[in-house]
């Protein structure tokens, strides 16, 4: 097995190639006389062998000139439906390039359009030894309107001379698009109760859940669009302070237990984002709604773990809602917030009011709330999560790699390793491609050592270089914890002997697998007022103020200095030196004026955030002069039109 078609989250196995779930087609080719082509299929450069993956049947498509094509029968399926292709690919080439395409039909078999099907096969410029799966999720209707049909298209370009083959061509549904119409976000002004932060954790006034800074500070107000669903999330300095609604359940009891939203409209669907806290089990009922329409009837659905929504610090998909929006506070990595989409079943009665109450332990969060006619939207934003994910159906498993096993196992990849580092010269770059010195190109497939996990004892750094190499990784990203330096010193950096010594046998031990090392910008969780900065930065602000200000900018660079030139006894020599440094990261995560930026957001960056106002200012007084000025030479983009506050001179832009 060699990994060449990009890095891989893990190692799957097919176990069986019946037909499954929403399959329209599938094509294995066993079937098929050698040297024929399959019922249906066309083309003169094409041929069934018995060069398959398996050691079976595939096709083979020859290339010699342009236009050299091989194209399967018609495919149907339902219109508006979402396809997910996938395929086992092995090329040989000596110039030219592989595309495959599909052709789209209308349902009575006249050609709509050709378009493009999998771009990574026509950007492909060198061989493929050994048989790649690929995939393609696309729908037809997006590139031809009514599109009933399609026909795969397997063709050379480009001056080809090469031969491609094929096998276990799948094509299944994995929904079909049935577009939201009348989509409106419903005003939950009234009803919400809580803010998106909280200062004071416990004091049973919120906002969100009463935690603390562990709350939804950096979700941003305004709209949020997800394929074509537009929620409104309440801006709480134009409501009071109230932006949400949350109902504590037994785990808050001092909160709110019930709300309750006018409606006053028809719709077929309710789309709610939201998610629980304190959630327990699969299953557990966070919150029970009751639907009252216009004629007096009810309805009602419960919210559950793991099924309608998931707990706000576990961000996944469940069985009836998807991850759509993706944050972070102060106390937690990632917090989310998921959408689910209730379908009415009596959508031509007018909906009065929706009431929500708790249901046990778990508390419930509810940002915003939509209604909509046609739909529904969720089947096809729930196989489009799975799809990308690799989780196609159960005939895959997927293979735990066991960790501190010694004797050689089928699933062992470390033949694959050229070790130790170096043996062909250092990584160079060119035409968009890695090779190493020597001419090889250079592939990678890599993870992260970091976080603590790379200041461990030598026996476990042993043990660490094996295990990658034994999975095949032969490139690590060391993300340096600030454990390995010491704060203050006279402001300049000071390093701990015994935590760098570690960190330098972890990197030989690596060396010595054959796995690379990408180092990554240094972390700002503990850069602060003792390194010199105006205020503790927090995990991330170092980056972000480090894009203007010049201390931060000489403690980074006093970082790389030492990280890339001090003397690595175990490697005989400063990693700047030796070729098991593959490339470094200078710096990420710095956006300055996004919305989730912590430079907008967070008041631990407010020094810098003040700084960097005033210096902007300033200078826009060096280059205009005078506000008139300002306002003149603006004045021709509305968006940046002057307001009546704002005036250079006294720092107010």
């Amino acid at each position: 097995m060699r990994l060449t078609c990009g890095v891989l989250c893990a190692i799957w196995v097919a176990a069986g190639l019946a037909w499954g779930e929403g399959e329209v087609y599938r094509q294995d080719f066993e079937d098929v006389e050698i040297g024929a082509l399959p019922e249906g299929y066309s083309g003169h450069v094409g041929s069934v062998v018995e060069e398959g993956f398996d050691g079976g049947k595939c096709l083979r498509v020859e290339g010699h000139q342009n236009n050299d094509i091989v194209s399967s029968p018609l495919i149907s399926f339902e219109p508006g439906a979402t396809l997910h292709f996938t395929a086992r690919v092995r090329i040989e080439r000596e110039r030219g390039s592989f595309w495959l395409q599909y052709a789209c039909y209308d349902a009575d078999g006249k050609m709509l359009c050709e378009s493009w099907g999998h771009d990574w096969l026509a950007e492909l410029r060198e061989s493929l030894g050994e048989f790649a799966l690929i995939s393609k999720i696309f729908t037809p209707d997006q590139a031809a309107a009514g599109a009933a049909q399609i026909k795969l298209i397997l063709k050379w370009y480009s001056n080809p001379e090469g031969v491609a083959w094929l096998d276990d061509i799948v094509i299944r549904e994995t929904g079909v698009v049935r577009k939201l119409t009348n989509v409106r976000p419903v005003d939950l002004s009234a009803a919400a109760n809580a803010g998106l932060r909280d200062e004071v954790a416990g004091d049973g006034v919120g906002g969100w859940t009463d935690q603390g800074p562990n709350d939804m500070r950096n979700l941003i107000p305004g709209d949020i669009n997800l394929k074509g669903v537009k929620l409104r999330v309440i801006d709480p300095a134009e409501n009071e302070g109230r932006a949400c609604v949350v109902l504590g359940g037994e785990a808050i009891p001092a909160l709110a237990q019930s709300a309750e939203v006018t409606i006053g409209q028809k719709a077929d669907a309710v789309l709610l984002l939201h998610n629980t806290a304190w959630s327990g089990e699969l299953g557990t009922t966070a919150a029970q709604f009751t639907v009252r329409y216009a004629d007096g009837q009810s309805q009602e659905f419960a919210v559950r773990t793991g099924i309608e929504a998931t707990d706000w610090w576990t961000p996944r998909n469940t069985e009836g809602s998807v991850v759509a929006y993706l944050t972070s506070n102060p106390e937690a990595g990632a917090v989310c917030l998921n959408l689910f989409e209730w379908r009415n079943p009596r959508p031509e009665v007018e909906i009065e009011r929706i009431e929500a109450r708790s249901a046990g332990k778990p508390a419930y969060m509810l940002t915003a709330m939509t209604l909509a006619d046609g739909g529904p939207i969720m089947p096809v934003l729930l196989s489009e999560a799975r799809a990308l994910m690799h989780k196609w159906d159960d005939s895959w498993t997927p293979i735990t790699l066991p960790w501190g096993v010694t004797e050689t196992t089928a699933t062992d990849f470390s033949f694959l390793q050229d070790a130790p580092c170096g043996v062909h010269g250092k990584l160079t770059a060119r035409d968009g491609h890695f090779y190493w010195e020597d001419g090889k190109r250079a592939r990678f497939f890599g993870t992260t050592i970091g976080w603590g996990s790379e200041i461990v004892e030598h026996e476990i750094a042993e043990k660490i270089a094996a295990y990658l190499a034994r999975s095949g990784v032969n490139l690590a990203r060391i993300h340096i914890s600030d454990d390995c330096r010491v704060a203050g010193a006279d402001q300049h950096l000071t390093w701990d002997a015994a935590k760098v010594d570690k960190l330098d046998y972890l990197i030989a031990q690596l060396k010595a697998r054959g796995v690379y090392v990408m180092f990554y910008t240094p972390m700002s969780g503990r850069w602060g007022e003792a390194d010199g900065l105006l205020t503790d930065v927090g995990s991330r602000g170092g980056k972000i103020i480090g894009t203007f200000d010049g201390r931060m900018q000489k403690l980074t660079r006093e970082w790389w200095r030492y990280v890339l030139t001090h003397e690595n006894k175990y490697l005989g020599r400063p990693l700047a030196q030796d070729p098991t440094l593959a490339m470094i990261v200078l710096t990420n995560e710095n956006e300055l004026f996004s919305r989730e930026s912590e430079l907008v957001t967070g008041e631990h960056l407010a020094p810098y955030r003040d700084a960097l106002q005033e210096r902007w200012n300033r200078w826009l007084v060096d280059r205009y002069g005078t506000r008139e000025k300002l306002a003149e030479a603006w004045a021709a983009d509305e968006d940046a039109a002057l307001k009546a506050d704002e005036d250079p001179a006294a720092g107010t832009i």
